[in-house]
């Protein structure tokens, strides 16, 4: 193309809409121009090389971005991307050819320079996110992270790694649920073929990963690569060296190490399969050496988050959720739960319905004498609280009072019933009459003014009778006798 062709293009508007035709245009000129002419043309471009090969300026990587858009990446010959030098977080562009011509950068963020050419690059939201993610960990890589390996035969590695790797960046949440488990010392024997990829800044793991050596292979980035860009920055770094497809634990051994009765296991990640029997395993033994091979058999459920291997011949309690075999269970009907040795001391077998017993929690249950009551159940066997003790009893050894149910041993007879009709009184509330008979001291004053109005009605009846007439005949009788002759 004629120069005198190429020139016009510097009559162009600097407008948006013309991006096209200047990305045309200086393509046209690197391609057809020399130095001298450039120099004389469009100046700025040599400028522009210098910053770059003086390393003033800091290209933007788009190309290790994993971005598809061709249109970005035809565009950075105008705008020239580049990592503020007055910001390292930020980018600097030229957004239009009279901005390149006068030397004036704009100063952004990545992510709103690639939402203000969207529509021109083609990219989604996924796209920009995944974009500007990529790009954090690029910036952060330049702060001095590195990338290093805790080798296969090294299970104090892996436990130290794990045990640093608490939380997530700039988070409170566990980097993942194998955070500070010892058990992950399995994956380090000398049959294995991993090794844990792992970033750390001071005494702090930002980032891990598992890979396979004989696939040369990733597992699974912590934390993940599309929400941090520590992950990105690891998950990046490992393509690099050669590990780049994701891949799974299948296949692979691990320690065979017994603990309290089982063996100690992570939990196995899917990797790039979902397969459930990825969690699986079995013991494999190998020149007299037991292992556990991932993926194979199904002795063992690899899934478990304490740390160990969820046996398929053992059961679980359900009130610990530690393992232990069938022989040690009891089954609670009353709670429905399968409990182990340990915690049937927190349990009582205790009567539940129509006579049956069953296990039962130490705070549901009640003891009478030296038998165990589910409290549920309690007044179908005629059991009571005793409102004075707050002790149960059977209802034989309660007594109705005033005061309510109390046991027979603070309770006295009562010769007069109470208001309430009963025959029996708190010790405290008993009477004694007159009479000597015994009552309610609430009923005392009445009872007693009614058996002194007996008493003094008793004395008016005798004292209306008449007196003897004769001294000698005391009671009168002789009056009557006809066979007693008269003196």
């Amino acid at each position: 193309m004629a120069l005198s062709v190429i020139k016009k293009y510097q009559d162009q508007r600097d407008d948006r809409s013309l991006l096209t035709q200047s990305i045309y245009y200086l393509n046209k000129l690197r391609e057809n121009c020399t130095d001298s002419q450039l120099q004389s043309i469009e100046p700025n471009i040599l400028f522009i090389r210098d910053q770059y090969q003086n390393n003033d300026w800091i290209k933007v990587p788009f190309k290790n971005y994993d971005i598809q858009s061709d249109g970005l990446m035809a565009s950075q010959i105008l705008h020239n991307v580049h990592q503020s030098e007055v910001d390292p977080m930020m980018i600097a562009y030229y957004p239009t050819l009279h901005h390149l011509r006068i030397k004036k950068e704009i100063r952004t963020k990545l992510g709103k320079y690639l939402s203000t050419f969207r529509e021109y690059f083609n990219l989604s939201e996924a796209d920009i996110k995944s974009c500007v993610e990529a790009h954090a960990s690029f910036i952060q890589s330049r702060k001095g992270w590195n990338v290093k390996f805790i080798e296969s035969n090294d299970p104090q590695g892996w436990i130290d790694v794990y045990q640093k790797s608490q939380k997530k960046p700039r988070s409170e949440e566990d980097m993942s649920c194998m955070t500070d488990s010892d058990s992950v010392q399995v994956y380090a024997n000398d049959q294995s073929v991993l090794r844990l990829a792992y970033m750390m800044d001071h005494k702090t793991i930002l980032a891990r990963c598992i890979v396979r050596e004989d696939e040369k292979a990733w597992i699974r980035v912590y934390p993940d690569p599309n929400g941090y860009p520590e992950g990105r920055f690891l998950l990046d770094t490992l393509k690099s060296l050669g590990y780049e497809n994701q891949t799974n634990l299948n296949g692979v051994f691990l320690s065979a190490i017994k603990r309290i009765g089982t063996y100690i296991a992570p939990y196995i990640d899917y990797g790039n399969d979902s397969d459930s029997t990825n969690q699986r395993g079995s013991i494999k033994t190998l020149d007299g050496k037991d292992y556990i091979l991932i993926g194979y058999g199904d002795e063992f459920e690899l899934n478990q988050t304490d740390g160990y291997a969820d046996d398929t011949e053992k059961h679980t309690c359900d009130d610990c959720n530690e393992r232990c075999s069938e022989s040690e269970t009891v089954y609670s009907e009353y709670h429905d739960l399968n409990l182990c040795e340990d915690c049937q001391d927190n349990y009582y077998y205790a009567y539940v319905s129509s006579g049956d017993q069953d296990y039962v929690r130490d705070n549901c249950v009640v003891q009478v004498g030296d038998e165990y009551y589910a409290e549920d159940y309690l007044s179908e066997y005629e059991i009571y609280q005793c409102e004075e003790n707050g002790t149960y009893y059977y209802i034989d050894e309660l007594m109705t009072t005033l005061r309510g149910l109390i046991h027979e041993s603070y309770c006295l007879p009562i010769d007069h019933e109470d208001q309430d009709c009963n025959n029996y009184a708190h010790r405290d509330d008993v009477a004694t009459l007159s009479d000597g008979s015994t009552c309610h001291q609430d009923d005392f004053i009445f009872l007693q003014e009614e058996l002194e109005e007996e008493e003094r009605e008793g004395m008016i009846i005798e004292s209306s009778y008449p007196n003897p007439s004769r001294p000698n005949d005391i009671d009168g009788s002789k009056l009557f006798n006809k066979d007693q002759p008269n003196e």
